[in-house]
């Protein structure tokens, strides 16, 4: 990341200046939330949410809802205030159910049911403050399972049990303390993300917390594998205010973080948030080869990653909850796949690209969704369509979103590109041209 080019009396005015001290409040109440999180309780919930009774948590199926039941009841256990409907913690909506392409998924019709959000509130502490919240989220769900009777189910233990276990740990940590922020924290559990995005949603149009006063949206998808020392972040860049408190404890938090700068990624329950003009970043530790896969199970956890990130998320929820002022939100300059070609991506998992006749290694996104106007439409790329691949160059099995996004940002303007698209079965060159 390009540094701003200080004068050396400023630069010097700088390093003489102490950084302001935490609040001892604030400082005392880290501490005995961090005594809270634990890898016992991280294990706990994993062996639940990722466990035989929840099936794989497909939404409207058995199994999801009684990982909404053991969310609720762990946020009853802490206190924390129930947000949904009727007095309790679930906010419901439809949901099709049916199968993934090539995956899990309960029977072999898809029928109309009845998914939920989980929805939870602690109250800041501060009267003229606490109607403002921070919005701390994950989702539960996952993708089903494949063959129960025989004891095929995709556990989803990272995907996304990880981030559910973390954000009920920071939910734990912080009902544990003699203290509160003084903006409230509201922690939101999605269903049918996996579907698109539907639980995250339906939450923005229907807010259990009034979007006006929402103030930030950290989100935690996929945070228990892959290098025990990096966790990437996206949606850094929507507000200079919560990139500077994240960054106030990046040293405390052992993590070596990459920066996305100039990506939203707009596969996760972020999104919709940051559409609504609502500053977000997004916690991954990124794909892996169990994504979407039945090895996908608690004992691949790097549970100490899990807990890091866990603790790091309750440092920086404090930080902004005690802030004078409210983070600001900026549009990003958006690059890679959604801005250059008017396409949102999702990733295909190693396991789901089999199907497509792949080499080995490489891999595929599927177009979720074409903007209008945009090099795409014209080219005459459909929502369900794969890509590739760009001029020549594949996507790997490990990234391909990222290298979609990097493919495209090398794109020259006013010239056209091949794109290398799998449509219908078929293999085709599209030649996109970027305006």
């Amino acid at each position: 990341m390009r540094r701003a080019p200080w004068s050396a009396p400023v630069l010097l005015l700088l390093l003489a200046s102490p950084l302001p001290a935490e609040p001892p409040v604030a400082a005392k109440a880290v501490a005995k939330g961090i005594e809270v999180i634990s890898t016992a309780r991280a294990k706990a919930h994993e062996a639940y949410l990722a466990g035989p009774k929840c099936e794989g948590r497909a939404s409207g199926e058995p199994g999801c809802e009684r990982a909404a039941e053991y969310i609720g009841s762990k946020l009853r256990e802490a206190a924390i205030e129930p947000l949904g409907e009727g007095g309790g913690y679930l906010q419901p909506f439809p949901v099709r159910t049916g199968p993934f392409p090539g995956q899990g998924g309960r029977g072999a019709a898809p029928r109309d049911a009845t998914t939920a959000n989980v929805v939870g509130v602690l109250r800041g502490s501060d009267e003229a403050f606490s109607r403002e919240a921070i919005l701390l989220g994950a989702h539960y769900d996952h993708i089903g399972y494949r063959d129960l009777r025989k004891g095929k189910i995709y556990f989803g233990a990272d995907d996304n049990a990880s981030g559910t276990t973390a954000v009920l740990m920071v939910a734990e940590a912080m009902a544990a303390a003699a203290a509160r922020p003084r903006r409230s924290v509201v922690f939101a559990f999605f269903s049918a993300e996996e579907r698109g995005l539907f639980g995250s949603k339906h939450y923005v149009g229907s807010p259990a917390w009034p979007i006006a006063d929402t103030v930030a949206m950290l989100n935690l998808d996929m945070v228990g594998r892959n290098e025990p020392e990096r966790i990437d972040i996206y949606g850094n860049r929507s507000s200079p205010e919560l990139d500077a408190a994240n960054a106030r404890h990046e040293k405390a938090s052992g993590f070596r973080f990459v920066f996305k700068g100039g990506s939203v990624f707009a596969a996760s329950d972020h999104y919709p948030f940051y559409e609504r003009g609502i500053p977000v970043l997004f916690f991954t530790s990124g794909l892996h080869k169990d994504y979407h896969a039945l090895d996908d199970e608690p004992r691949a956890i790097v549970f100490g990653k899990l807990e890091r990130i866990a603790e790091h998320v309750l440092r920086l929820v404090w930080d902004v909850g005690c802030a004078d002022a409210r983070p600001t939100y900026e549009k990003i300059s958006a690059s890679g796949a959604v801005a250059v070609l008017g396409i949102k991506p999702v990733a295909v998992a190693p396991s789901e690209a089999s199907g497509l006749d792949l080499d080995k290694g490489k891999g595929a996104v599927e177009v979720q969704e074409v903007m209008r106007g945009t090099p795409a439409e014209t080219a005459g790329v459909k929502v369900g369509d794969h890509v590739l691949g760009v001029a020549g160059k594949y996507l790997s099995e490990d990234d391909p979103i990222g290298d979609l996004d990097a493919l495209c940002d090398g794109i020259e303007r006013r010239k056209k590109v091949p794109l290398l698209v799998l449509s219908n079965g078929r293999r085709k060159t599209v030649p996109v041209e970027v305006p």
